[in-house]
């Protein structure tokens, strides 16, 4: 798939960063940007590189969420959208799932004052750094994938498999057989 056209639509939805001020707004549109190429460039297969970048533009409105919720303090709230973030980064990813980690409420703990773009760095880096640490089938480091499952095929995989985060509700349910 053509990156380019992934890209555009990243930056042409508002609804990435509607919660966010410019820095953070940057910062988010930046980081998806940097990401979605990796993902879907290996993918020849246009309409599954479109649901990745749609698994990707995903991970973005969560993040957009999350730096909203941080500011209410609401702990509960906040704990729910981390732990969603995680698994969620882990589908999109190909790495381990984190969210059920005993440190992320130390995470958490960490947010609730922080400002929203640490907010947004903070989570993001706990889902890259945990991912890194679990040495996977394959590699030698644990930080990439095996050769034969790059991240954008793990999402396909994901997406097979009946993933369909919460953000896309009842009414666009993901049938696995129709991939």
């Amino acid at each position: 798939m053509d990156p380019t056209l992934a890209v555009d639509r990243i930056l042409e939805t508002g609804n990435l960063t509607d919660n966010l001020r410019d820095t953070e707004a940057n910062w988010l549109i930046e980081w998806g940007v940097q990401h979605v190429r990796a993902l879907v460039e290996p993918i020849a297969d246009e309409e599954a590189g479109w649901e990745v970048v749609s698994q990707l533009m995903g991970l973005m409105r969560e993040l957009n969420k999350l730096a909203a919720t941080a500011t209410t303090g609401n702990i509960e709230r906040l704990t729910d959208d981390v732990k969603h973030f995680l698994g969620h980064y882990a589908a999109v990813f190909a790495t381990p799932d984190h969210s059920q980690s005993a440190d992320v409420a130390e995470l958490v703990a960490s947010l609730q004052a922080a400002a929203p773009i640490d907010c947004l760095q903070r989570v993001v880096s706990f889902a890259a750094a945990q991912g890194a640490t679990v040495q996977r089938p394959g590699t030698s480091s644990g930080n990439t994938p095996p050769a034969e499952e790059p991240p954008a095929q793990a999402a396909q995989d994901a997406l097979r498999e009946g993933y369909a985060p919460d953000y896309l509700g009842d009414d666009h349910p993901i049938d696995p057989s129709s991939m």
